[in-house]
């Protein structure tokens, strides 16, 4: 019973996959399971039923996220694949340990290209090029982009054994760390399109007051710039970085409706986090049908608050 409600459940909740303890409509299924079970062994003074079958409800839980999904059919031949790197730093925490941590992970990664969120340092301030160029000599990668908007020193910054043929800005926000940047990246003999995407904050760790009202301002500040994203003048192959959403919401369902898959859900990690405090995934790699993954591993934060993705990708 448990098993085949588990199956149905996965079937009809598809779009929000993996099941978010935050998604009432995703989680559904397993308090339903549970609810058979209590009136089953309710006559029965040890519970033994209840006990095993939430065990086995976890455990079904647990395997189908774990289990990797069916690659989507490509009529595209791959011609090239580099390793990436994506990591939202968190300005280093200020700290220079912190900066040499991370350096010295993205150099064990040996990852070819790297994608930052929240890139810079404060007491550098105003020397933004003098932080990226710095940045660039210490993990080996001669070729960079870190142009936040005037008045703002942090932002995304990409950095890349190979060079960038083009770069288009798809939003900035003054008041905020966050972009997304589209770039054109020239790898021997292929081009490379790729988003560095940093989305709007829900930022309570302030202590500001969660209510409905601020959320669904987040969420459609949100979703009014993924439209700006999937509307990027490259047409990207990827996009990845700190999207500031869990999956199974809404704007995580609009890239499914676009034909974007989530390398981890397809590659069997869905249930790993990468967003520590709230032990789930804010940070994604997302890639369409005329490109694919052939790997990907979640990394220590090495000092931010985000751990770090390393994938190869396939184009």
């Amino acid at each position: 019973m448990v098993v085949l409600i588990e199956l149905i459940s996965q079937f009809i909740f598809a779009h929000y996959y993996p099941i978010s303890v935050f998604s009432t409509a995703a989680i559904l299924p397993l308090l339903m399971t549970n609810v058979l079970l209590i009136l089953v062994s309710k006559n029965q003074p040890n519970g033994a039923v209840l006990k095993t079958g939430i065990l086995i409800s976890i455990s079904c839980f647990w395997l189908m996220n774990q289990i990797p999904k069916n690659e989507p059919l490509s009529s595209f031949a791959f011609n090239d694949s580099v390793i990436i790197y994506s990591q939202n730093v968190h300005q280093f925490k200020n700290d220079t340990l912190v900066v040499k941590n991370i350096v010295e992970q993205i150099k064990s990664s040996k990852a070819e290209i790297v994608c930052l969120q929240e890139f810079g340092l404060y007491y550098m301030w105003p020397n933004i090029g003098a932080v990226a160029k710095d940045f660039s000599e210490q993990v080996g990668l001669a070729y960079y982009d870190f142009t936040p908007t005037r008045g703002n020193i942090f932002g995304t910054a990409i950095f890349s054994a190979y060079p960038i043929g083009g770069v288009d800005t798809i939003f900035q926000l003054l008041s905020h760390t966050n972009e997304a940047k589209d770039y054109k990246i020239l790898v021997r003999n292929s081009e490379l399109n790729l988003v560095n995407v940093h989305l709007q904050s829900f930022n309570f760790s302030g202590g500001g007051d969660i209510d409905a009202l601020s959320v669904s301002q987040v969420i459609g500040h949100q979703m009014s710039q993924l439209s700006s994203v999937l509307e990027s003048e490259f047409e990207a192959n990827f996009m990845v970085g700190d999207f500031n959403f869990l999956p199974g919401s809404f704007p995580y369902q609009k890239f499914s409706n676009e034909d974007f898959y989530d390398a981890q859900l397809q590659l069997g990690k869905a249930l790993h986090p990468t967003f520590m405090p709230l032990l789930n995934r804010l940070d994604y790699l997302f890639y369409n049908r005329s490109s694919s993954v052939s790997w990907l591993e979640i990394w220590p934060s090495a000092g931010s608050d985000h751990q770090a993705i390393l994938a190869e990708i396939r184009f």
